[in-house]
């Protein structure tokens, strides 16, 4: 579910599941931004929640999960900023938890 306010901005949260879905919830006003969360799970896919003001600013969070894809929750206002988090799990792939304004 994309609820509260989430997934504002061009392009925002354009690949949220990737290329092999799955998309947890996104909310509470996170991936706002030009490009915000834009590729989150990636290439196979998988997305935990986004929550809580996350993923807030251009390019933030924009290869989180990376080529081989997952993600965890991303949460409490964490990666947030211009490019934060930019290329968490860039080319193989995976990223915990980002929590807490990490």
């Amino acid at each position: 579910d994309i609820t509260g306010g989430s997934c504002i901005g061009g392009l925002a949260c354009l690949f949220a599941g990737g290329n092999r879905g799955r998309v947890g919830e996104i909310s509470g006003g996170s991936c706002d931004g030009d490009n915000a969360c834009n590729s989150a799970g990636y290439t196979t896919g998988s997305v935990g929640d986004i929550t809580g003001g996350s993923c807030i600013g251009g390019l933030a969070c924009l290869f989180a999960g990376g080529n081989r894809g997952r993600v965890g929750e991303i949460s409490g206002g964490s990666c947030d900023g211009d490019n934060a988090c930019n290329s968490a799990g860039y080319t193989t792939g995976s990223v915990g938890d980002i929590t807490g304004g990490s």
